[in-house]
């Protein structure tokens, strides 16, 4: 008896196992093409956005949210209202302005090469600190709860924060209070 309820136990873990293995999650890997914490006013660069998708037909709109005032995103030469990209073999149509709104159709999503590079670049006279380029999902054909609010870091990341000042003075306050005390014996 025992025998049997771990075949069918042993069973059931398969088929599951088998039926969530086949089962891939849609989602968004954002990257970049260079070090962005060392980008330097002027400098154009390209986000990247890879498409993993478990369909294959699929429409996606996006919106890129970044600080307008320090970077833009750059206009494709033919069309001003649209900004320059690149697209993958299989990205069937995308559209992407230059306020960052995107639209993408695929029709072989699940064979990969579902990629789209933006080109952007750091105005002038700006100084990049704890800025970042966030791709918010807005609507899609298929479901990316996965993918809500992916970003990339740019320019120089501040790694203070008022914690770090807060925990900084009250370790001086201590080791001043320990330095007056041990003088006073």
């Amino acid at each position: 008896m025992k025998k049997r309820i771990t075949i069918i136990t042993i069973t059931i873990f398969l088929i599951l196992f088998s039926i969530y293995s086949s089962c891939s999650a849609n989602s968004i890997n954002v990257s970049t093409d260079k070090d962005l914490t060392k980008i330097q006013p002027g400098e154009e660069f390209k986000i990247r956005l890879k498409f993993n998708l478990s369909e294959d037909y699929a429409t996606i709109q996006c919106k890129l949210d970044f600080n307008e005032d320090k970077i833009e995103i750059i206009q494709n030469e033919a069309y001003k209202d649209l900004a320059k990209i690149s697209a993958g073999k299989n990205v069937y149509v995308a559209t992407v302005n230059r306020k960052g709104d995107i639209i993408l159709n695929t029709i072989e999503g699940t064979k990969g090469d579902n990629t789209l590079e933006i080109s952007m670049k750091v105005k002038e006279n700006v100084k990049l600190i704890n800025d970042k380029v966030t791709v918010n999902i807005i609507d899609s054909t298929i479901n990316m709860e996965d993918s809500k609010n992916m970003y990339i870091n740019i320019g120089v990341q501040s790694k203070f924060n008022i914690i770090y000042i807060v925990a900084l003075i009250v370790i001086v306050a201590i080791i001043t209070i320990i330095i007056i005390k041990g003088k006073k014996r």
